[in-house]
């Protein structure tokens, strides 16, 4: 495969100071950009020997179908900005740029996205001299704008035809028919408008610094794809669905807290915490996320109105039967367990992220650590469906089960696990669903830094040599390999557990020479 990118900038600046302390910048441009992939593969079968690996495809007695794809898609902006400040107190920004893309339809390929951010440095104010030894740094700040996205494949806006094979009288010939994509030449940018208020503060000459944000974002015109009956003639179609809202809060804390000849210890927090929920969805319809394999079968992940984004979607379970089966609660009151008994069981999405960095510093020695945590967030244990379910599957099962299963000499209705037979019935539930929080130490080292030390003429005094460990511990009561997983893949699909692979835990000892 191979992957081409022409790219082309044109950009305009103008300069321009004017009195005491006004300063105004003006920027235009035009650019544009065409990416270009294409792929060839082939290949065969049947080699009477390896000698020669791939270099000889003609060599193997069974050829395969040679295949070959092109995509070519551009984009072209006129953009442009306006600056103005006043002695760095005062600051005013606006911009707009204009993106045309070839992957819309001819009455959208065009989005408009204008910006505007102000921003009022306080600690620059003559009435601030009396602080400004505690409060060095003070800025409040002030933002509007919108961006947009054009997260789909080329071509969506028209009808693609495929080469398929099909059999005339009794020969194989190959024709075109139309692709499983339905093409929709409505299709219009996906519109993200933010707002946005923050601080930065400095104290005591930035020994202490805080920057603070709080952000509310609107997402509208959602560019995805819709899955069609199959009675429809396509598999499914790409649409502008509906609307999302992400609002939070973000905060980085950074000090020094000891900073001598000697000694020196710098300290570092990092904390975000976001929200989303679903405004509106194309006739309020439900979007599933990627069907799990066997036993499940299903998706778990959904995007529903009211909802944050992927949540867990199943059955909710109430204990144990009299005859040790699994109890679904009947959410309809239908009488049976079928589909509508489905719920909202899980959120995959954090309460908040944190990151905490520490470096002491003690003459030639140096010890670093990354702290890195995520709180509040649910996984599905896809893996646990297998071999923690029903043992309905001739499967081995995890330690826990031993012992912990409904028996006829032990009927307890609240046992973990129900009794043990083919015919006990399987259903992704809130069985699954687990506590992904955790606390891990991602990296931490000791390093020592050969200062004074040279080699003839040569300074090795920033030479260095570290012990080191990633991975070195983590804190959680996820059950399974790892709580950081995600193996179905980002988007809607978030969450899941299927098969996950553990995470190394490295130690390295190095050094790194410099001169």
């Amino acid at each position: 495969s191979e992957v081409m990118n022409i790219i082309n900038e044109n950009t305009l600046t103008y300069t321009k100071s004017i009195g005491n302390g006004h300063e105004i910048k003006v920027m235009g441009g035009l650019t544009n950009q065409k990416t270009i992939n294409q792929g060839l593969t082939a290949g065969a079968t049947g080699f009477s020997l390896d000698l020669l690996e791939d270099y000889s495809l003609q060599s193997g007695n069974t050829p395969r179908v040679p295949q070959s794809s092109r995509t070519e898609y551009s984009i072209l902006s006129w953009l442009g900005r306006v600056n103005y400040s006043y002695k760095d107190k005062y600051l005013l920004t606006a911009s707009i740029r204009a993106d045309g893309s070839s992957r819309f339809g001819k009455e959208n390929k065009w989005g408009y996205f204008p910006s505007v951010a102000a921003a009022w440095r306080i600690s620059g104010e003559e009435f601030w001299d009396n602080l400004a030894y505690s409060v060095n740094d003070f800025k409040l700040r002030a933002s509007w704008g919108k961006t947009g996205s054009t997260s789909i494949a080329p071509y969506q806006s028209q009808a693609i035809l495929a080469g398929v094979s099909t059999v005339f009288d009794d020969k194989v010939v190959v024709g075109y028919a139309p692709s499983g994509i339905q093409p929709n030449p409505g299709l219009k940018w996906e519109t993200t408008t933010q707002y946005n208020i923050g601080i930065d503060l400095g104290l005591w000459k930035n020994r202490l610094s805080i920057v603070a944000d709080y952000y509310y974002k609107r997402t509208d015109d959602l560019l995805t794809s819709t899955p069609l009956p199959l009675s429809n003639g396509y598999v499914s179609v790409p649409k502008n669905v509906g609307s999302i809202e992400n609002k939070g809060f973000e905060a980085a804390i950074n000090s020094r807290i000891i900073d001598n000849r000697n000694v020196k210890w710098e300290l570092g927090v990092n904390l975000s915490a976001n929200r989303n929920k679903v405004l509106s969805l194309a006739n309020d319809a439900d979007i599933f996320g990627a069907t799990l394999g066997l036993p499940v079968g299903i998706p778990v992940n959904i995007v529903r109105v009211g909802q944050p984004v992927g949540a867990f979607y199943g059955y909710i379970e109430d204990g144990l039967t009299e005859n040790g089966a699994i109890n679904f609660v009947d959410q309809d009151h239908s009488g049976s367990i079928t589909a509508t008994d489905r719920t909202i069981i899980g959120n995959p999405n954090p309460n908040y992220i944190l990151g905490l960095t520490s470096s002491v510093s003690y003459k030639n020695f140096t010890l670093s650590f990354l702290l890195s945590s995520m709180q509040g967030n649910d996984i599905f244990n896809f893996t646990y469906t297998n071999i923690a379910d029903g043992f309905s599957f001739g499967i081995n099962q995890i330690q826990d089960v031993m012992g912990n299963y409904w028996t006829a000499s032990n009927p307890k209705p609240n046992a973990k696990y129900p009794k043990i037979s083919k015919n006990t019935r399987y259903l992704p539930s809130d069985r699954y669903i687990f506590d992904g929080s955790y606390i891990r130490m991602r990296n931490i080292q000791l390093a020592y830094t050969l200062k004074g030390v040279s080699a003839g003429k040569v300074d090795l005094g920033k030479s260095q040599v570290y012990v080191s460990a990633q991975n070195l511990f983590t804190i959680t009561k996820y059950p399974n390999y790892s709580p950081e997983v995600n193996t179905v893949g980002g988007g809607i699909s978030r969450g899941v557990d299927q098969y996950g692979y553990p995470d190394a835990r490295t130690f390295l000892l190095s050094g790194r020479l410099s001169m």
